[in-house]
């Protein structure tokens, strides 16, 4: 899959592609019915898939701390979308430049000028322009007399709800992580690399390997089961994402003690799926309490693993 950073490194070889619009934050079941509808398009008409996408999304550009949280970060929504076979995925500078668009400018110069696309799928509630009339009529308009197709995909329904990212984040926030995860189609994910903490965890007998979140507004916290991918190696361990209360209290951060696992991870990727929660993060009054605690987590973890080691496999892949 080729990353193309702003619309300036379009090349040759990008143009005429089948082509989709969104944030796909999540990249949810909805989301991947249209990945595989792009997919099939450009392999039946042998051109390149393409996903364009924006950063920072919309939302984060216009209300700044006040966006809704994001349910996967950049690098996160890369590997969903490599994973579903994508060729291309076009990262737009949603900047104040580019929010000065007119709808008819962004078809004009970008859809057909730059990008040339062949066919384009959109969901049906996209909008486009900073006049906000751009819709699937206005690109259908364009279609006609400029010799590309436009074809809308409906909301993805499950269990009589319509999938969204939306939905996905309030399911987070509520604690239901068994739901999201279903409506999902995945377990929700961070990658990222291990960095060096303070020790605070191996001196308390549980050395976790650390993420550092470059977001804060992440949407969820506590203590969790999580599945770590570690290069095709699978483990099982505890993590803690959030603030560390008991510690300091600073910075939000993903904390994974593997269980079974002793190697150094310093500066190495790992993936870390979340599957179960186990409780709120909590401020101990000692170091001991917090010890303990973590302690019963693990003993907690090593209980539902054994129970369910089976019905695992269904996070397989």
């Amino acid at each position: 899959m080729e990353f193309i950073r702003g619309i300036h490194n379009i090349k040759p070889h990008h143009q005429g592609c089948i082509a989709t619009i969104g944030n796909f934050d999540g990249v949810h079941l909805g989301h991947q019915t249209i990945l595989q509808q792009i997919t099939r398009q450009a392999q039946k008409t042998k051109n390149r898939s393409c996903v364009i996408i924006f950063e920072p999304q919309p939302k984060e550009f216009f209300l700044k701390g006040l966006a809704p949280k994001r349910i996967c970060d950049l690098r996160q929504k890369l590997i969903f979308f490599a994973e579903h076979q994508i060729d291309q995925v076009l990262c737009i500078n949603f900047n104040n430049k580019f929010k000065q668009l007119s709808a008819d400018n962004f078809i004009n110069e970008f859809l057909l000028k730059k990008l040339k696309v062949h066919t384009l799928y959109i969901g049906e509630d996209f909008k486009y322009g900073n006049d906000r009339i751009g819709n699937f009529n206005h690109l259908t308009s364009f279609a006609t007399n400029n010799n590309f197709t436009v074809h809308i995909v409906p909301k993805f329904i499950k269990d009589n709800k319509k999938i969204s990212s939306t939905l996905i984040r309030q399911l987070l926030q509520n604690n239901n992580l068994p739901t999201a995860n279903k409506v999902m189609g995945h377990p929700f994910t961070i990658t990222g690399k291990v960095i060096t903490g303070n020790q605070y965890g191996r001196e308390l007998g549980f050395p976790t390997a650390n993420i550092a979140l470059k977001k804060t507004n992440i949407p969820i916290n506590g203590v969790f089961i999580v599945r770590v991918m570690i290069e095709k190696s699978i483990f099982f361990g505890v993590a803690n994402i959030g603030l560390r209360l008991s510690i300091d209290n600073q910075h939000p951060i993903l904390e994974v003690y593997i269980l079974n696992f002793n190697q150094d991870l310093y500066g190495r990727f790992i993936k870390v799926e979340f599957i179960k929660k186990l409780r709120q993060t909590q401020k101990f009054s000692s170091m001991d309490k917090l010890a303990e605690a973590i302690k019963q987590d693990v003993i907690q973890a090593n209980q539902f693993i054994k129970k369910l080691k089976d019905e695992f496999n269904i996070f397989n892949g």
